[in-house]
């Protein structure tokens, strides 16, 4: 026997489910962590576009403000003075929507820059303004061409490109990190799941190994078992759940060698049994008939001697005494027929039943006011003639013999049932109780006293070894008061012959 293995089949695969399993969670964790990341950086790009659309809208609320101012200190209307007021106001929301979205460690540095320069352009349009009102336009023209207020603009345009160049920088660092660390474990994940696959192949292929081998030595131990091969055995190899499998498998085919020898040791005694049984018939059919055959012989001389001196009473027990005999010889007869159904070696033949039924109707000669006939097409069989004559010919004649009417019918049909042909004979008697439909078919059994009907009790009992002999089986359905029986009775298409089946090699023991 080869070494024992202590491993287990189920540690390899649950080994197996664990790498993958934390294979699985450590690229898990990789994508989460990539994804929060992206989030991170789209997060920033948004805050990005955001501030760059505060100070968008807060240069071209400037615009309108300095538009109104010029438009009104030019035409003196004060309708121009639209734009200006609204666009003051807009320039306070935009300030407070910048302070919100600063929130860097540059911030507060640029909002301290901004404010003021903010305040100097805005007192510079107030300025303008109100010596237009005051009729100084001139002095509000030189203040205009001093160029004061293009330079406060051009401070809040630096201002703006430092903000967003700072926050384009972050965000580009950013970037950079998160790529270099994509970079990095893109490596990592490369390598540890490289090693986890080559881990898996190999736990598969020794798993696979252990599994394979004694699992195929298992199939060939059973099929080898079933081809008859009751010595095969299958060499233990682990102490796991397949070398479990192997020993009950071991335990398994010494039972059925026990059990295919206590078989052959019942098979012989079973020869033995009916070698006896036929002893037996022998001795019923020869040796026990000359005596009643002697027994009748002497009722009868008595009979002859006493003459027309004998009483009515003593020439009707005469005639009970040679009914008995006649009686009994009858079920000697039945009790060699009984012991040897399916015991003969007869010819298989195709057998035309609906012919059979001619012949059955000839010999029974059923009396006038009855009739036999078929419930259709009979199929043609290959089997033995003689037990299937038996079967239908005992079923008629009992129906026949059992009918309470001076008319009747006996009716055949027949159905295919795929391997076998369901026989169906039926009467218009005067039926059978529930209660005697399993009784009629056991031996010396009637249903009518013997003194009223001639007959052994064997009948029924014969036609159900006959029929269980060649594989099929048979009931009675009947329910009185309704009038009428059908004996229904299976019969194979193709009956094999006892001594093909003999001589066969025994296979599939395990069924």
């Amino acid at each position: 026997m080869n070494s024992v293995r202590l491993t287990s089949v189920s540690s390899g695969i649950w080994t197996l489910f664990s790498i993958a399993t934390l294979t699985l969670t450590a690229l898990m964790a990789l994508q989460a962590w990539h994804l929060f990341a992206t989030r991170d950086i789209a997060a920033n790009l948004l805050h990005r576009e955001r501030v760059e659309g505060a100070w968008q809208e807060l240069g071209e609320d400037l615009v309108d403000a300095e538009t109104g101012q010029r438009g009104y200190i030019l035409t003196g209307d004060p309708r121009y003075l639209a734009p200006y007021h609204s666009g003051i106001i807009r320039i306070a929301r935009d300030l407070d929507t910048l302070d919100r979205l600063s929130h860097d460690a540059s911030a507060p540095t640029i909002t301290a820059q901004l404010r003021p320069i903010i305040a100097a352009k805005l007192a510079e349009l107030s300025t303008t303004i109100q010596l237009t009102q005051n009729g100084q336009r001139a002095a509000a023209l030189d203040i205009i061409r001093s160029n004061r207020g293009k330079r406060l603009m051009d401070a809040l345009r630096h201002l703006r490109s430092l903000t967003l160049d700072q926050k384009t920088l972050a965000l580009d660092q950013q970037r950079q990190h998160f790529l270099a660390e994509i970079n990095s474990a893109l490596h990592a994940t490369l390598f540890f799941g490289l090693m986890a696959l080559l881990a898996l192949l190999l736990l598969a292929l020794k798993t696979s190994r252990q599994l394979q081998r004694p699992i195929q030595q298992l199939l060939n131990g059973l099929q080898s078992l079933a081809q008859g091969d009751l010595q095969r055995r299958v060499p233990l190899q682990s102490h796991d759940e397949i070398g479990r499998l192997t020993a009950a498998f071991n335990q398994m085919a010494e039972r059925l060698q026990k059990a295919h020898d206590e078989r052959d040791l019942a098979i012989a005694e079973l020869q033995r049994s009916n070698a006896d049984l036929d002893s037996f018939a022998y001795v019923a059919s020869h040796d026990l008939k000359a005596p009643l055959r002697g027994i009748r012989h002497l009722s009868e001389w008595i009979s002859e001697d006493l003459g027309d001196s004998i009483t009515q009473e003593t020439r009707e027990n005469l005639q009970l005494l040679r009914n008995r005999v006649d009686r009994l010889e009858a079920l000697l007869e039945g009790l060699l027929e009984y012991a040897r159904v399916g015991r003969r070696d007869e010819l298989i033949e195709d057998v035309d039943s609906g012919l059979l039924l001619l012949d059955i109707s000839r010999y029974l000669s059923p009396a006038p006011g009855f009739e036999i006939a078929a419930d259709g097409p009979l199929p043609t069989l290959k089997t033995c003639k003689a037990p299937l004559e038996k079967v239908l010919r005992n079923l008629i004649s009992n129906a026949l013999k059992h009918h309470d009417g001076s008319t009747g019918k006996v009716s055949v049909g027949a159905r295919d049932t795929g391997d076998m042909i369901e026989f169906a004979v039926t009467d218009d008697g005067p039926g059978i109780a529930a209660p005697f439909h399993d009784k009629i078919f056991q031996m010396f059994q009637t249903l009518k006293p013997r003194d009223a009907i001639e007959g052994s009790g064997m009948g029924l009992a014969i036609v159900k070894k006959t029929v269980e002999s060649v594989g099929g089986s048979i009931r009675v359905e009947s329910q009185p008061p309704q009038r009428g029986a059908t004996f229904l009775f299976t019969w194979p298409k193709n009956t094999i012959h006892p001594a093909q089946t003999a001589s066969a090699p025994r296979r599939n023991v395990l069924a």
